[in-house]
């Protein structure tokens, strides 16, 4: 996650326009070793596969996952989005795609919804 030069406070997730159009989603969960088998199971249980996926760990316990698919349009990007936001290995989710994107996240016992245009 980057801050934009223009505005210190704004946080970008994902800095460069998505290559080609395509849906990419950031999945932030526990820096354990089932975060990126439990995000493939549960993208196969939706009938997907990513076009990539990169997890990268970070010393106070937690693990990001960029991943990037062909286009879904919105509301298949929310699909995905509220599916890996269920998961226990997940803490939040968050996706972009040309048009717009959101965030799902959850707390100790709820999700989130938090949409951003």
């Amino acid at each position: 996650m980057t801050t934009t030069s223009q505005n210190p406070e704004t946080l970008t997730l994902f800095p460069e326009a998505p290559s080609e159009n395509r849906l990419r989603v950031l999945v932030v969960g526990r820096a354990g070793l089932d975060l990126l088998p439990a995000v493939l199971r549960g993208l196969a249980n939706l009938g997907l596969t990513p076009l990539s996926a990169r997890l990268h760990r970070h010393d106070d316990g937690t693990a990001s996952l960029p991943l990037e698919f062909e286009p879904q349009g919105p509301a298949g990007a929310e699909r995905i989005a509220r599916a890996l936001s269920a998961l226990p290995e997940v803490r939040r989710v968050a996706y972009e795609e040309a048009g717009g994107g959101g965030l799902f996240g959850r707390t100790a016992s709820s999700e989130i919804p938090i949409r951003a245009a």
